[in-house]
């Protein structure tokens, strides 16, 4: 049986090319825009909304006494999006795979604009419109973005694979910056306007999406072999020709006919994927950027709005050196300096904490730009990059999926119960808390993550299917590169 694959040094990506992977990279944007723009509106929310009201802390006063006015319902305005992503990220790695990614991308931007708008027209006495609002959000936000980061995975050559991953975080930060850009520019009062602009984003990707290929990888496994063509001559690649040598995908056609016997099949690979978000949630990022303004308020900070936007120019920072990073040094190399940032910069979070009644503005101000500094290098961009690289075809979208789904329900778990853990340990404890689980993140790191980088996701599946250590393995000759 012959198999079907072409080469990739004579690629030249078209316009074509770049405006697949820049629509595909809005899915980074619209979740950029929706994980920063809770902590800028938080206490416009609480106070528009009336949460916490039947908390004595409550009494409609300044930002601050906002920010240490804690209950349920608050915490579960933040945390509610996790909640949806769990959902979206294992109902989109299973529609994917089976569907495609196009009709994936397009069903959560639709999903998401009913999400946004839901949001943006509560009321107090209809609060839970707020909450399913960002149930919905977070559904669509869950399948999306896997999904995108497998497509690009997917179209992207060898050489460019990690910086065009990366470049999806790059749009995260261009949505988290913009999000404060909005907040700042529209103020309190105009909270709900703010929810709505990232509504504009989904109706354009949907535009986008309607023009876009199908993955030519995803097209091949399902022997759409005339769409794969098109697709292909349309990116820059050259046309698909016969080898002597069958791929994983086709040996694997007729012994693997389930998704639970492919699952079983590649269980280790699946577990390894599934530690990545174990690792990355251990950082506590999200959870921490969620309540940014309640932390920076905590400690002091006078314009915590302000703080964000710098926050915002951090992060973008952090993914841009990332992304010029991690096709010469490789991914483990910058997941390992970045964690070792992230305990770091919580110890300095810890400290700058250390006296309740007096905590240091500065110290925890520093810090916590490091701390998303230091995060965007490594795992912010890398997590979805490596787990991309090492899930073979036949459970990509379903493993991505289902690993986004492990890191945002750990996620929820987090951003639930951080103001619980401020009350109940203190807020220098949780801190510290948290550098010991990153530390643990970053043993995992070294342990476990190997190098991806100089192999082709075929190179890596072969070596996967024959059971050999992809650590050692060498790179394939180019005709089993893509």
């Amino acid at each position: 049986m012959t198999s079907r694959t072409w080469d990739e040094p004579t690629i030249r990506p078209t316009f074509t090319f770049w405006m697949h992977v820049l629509c595909a990279s809005l899915s980074g944007l619209l979740l950029g825009y929706d994980l920063c723009i809770i902590s800028s509106i938080l206490s416009p929310v609480q106070r528009s909304l009336e949460l916490c009201v039947h908390d004595p802390c409550f009494d409609g006063a300044d930002s601050t006494s906002l920010a240490k006015c804690s209950c349920p319902e608050k915490q579960f305005a933040v945390s509610a999006v996790a909640i949806g992503a769990i959902i979206g990220g294992l109902a989109g790695g299973l529609l994917t795979d089976a569907c495609g990614r196009r009709l994936v991308i397009a069903l959560s931007d639709m999903i998401f604009i009913v999400g946004g708008l839901a949001m943006a027209l509560s009321e107090p006495g209809t609060i839970t419109l707020f909450f399913a609002g960002r149930v919905l959000v977070g559904i669509a936000l869950g399948a999306s973005f896997g999904v995108s980061s497998a497509y690009i995975a997917e179209i992207a050559p060898l050489n460019m694979r990690g910086a065009l991953i990366t470049a999806n975080e790059v749009s995260v930060c261009g949505g988290c910056l913009a999000s404060y850009i909005v907040t700042f520019a529209l103020g309190d009062a105009w909270w709900r306007y703010s929810l709505c602009c990232s509504v504009l984003v989904a109706l354009l990707q949907i535009c986008g999406v309607a023009c876009m290929h199908e993955s030519p990888r995803w097209s091949l496994s399902h022997n759409h072999i005339e769409h794969a063509s098109c697709a292909l001559k349309s990116l820059g690649f050259p046309p698909i020709k016969s080898s002597a040598k069958t791929p994983v995908s086709e040996r694997l056609e007729y012994s693997v006919l389930r998704t639970l016997p492919r699952l079983i099949a590649y269980w280790r690979v699946l577990l390894l994927a599934l530690g990545c978000a174990a690792a990355h949630s251990a950082t506590a990022a999200n959870t921490v950027l969620y309540y940014s303004r309640d932390i920076l308020l905590l400690a002091g900070v006078t314009q915590p709005i302000l703080a964000n936007v710098a926050m915002g120019v951090v992060k973008l920072t952090g993914v841009l050196v990332c992304l010029m990073l991690v096709d010469r040094f490789g991914r483990r190399k910058l997941l390992l300096f970045g964690t070792a940032g992230i305990v770091l910069s919580l110890t300095g979070l810890a400290v700058g904490f250390m006296h309740k009644e007096t905590p240091e503005p500065v110290v925890t101000l520093t810090s916590l730009l490091t701390f998303i500094l230091f995060w965007d290098v490594s795992w912010a961009g890398l997590m979805l990059t490596v787990v991309a690289e090492i899930l073979p075809q036949e459970v990509r979208g379903f493993g991505v999926g289902a690993t986004y789904s492990l890191y945002w329900m750990l996620t929820f778990a987090q951003s639930q119960t951080l103001e619980t853990l401020f009350r109940l340990l203190g807020v220098a404890e949780t801190f510290a808390l948290y550098a010991a689980t990153s530390t643990l993140a970053m043993a995992f790191t070294y342990k476990y993550i190997i190098e991806t980088g100089s192999q082709s996701l075929e190179a890596i599946q072969i070596q996967q299917s024959e059971m050999l250590p992809i650590a050692n393995a060498k790179s394939c000759s180019s005709s089993s590169q893509l």
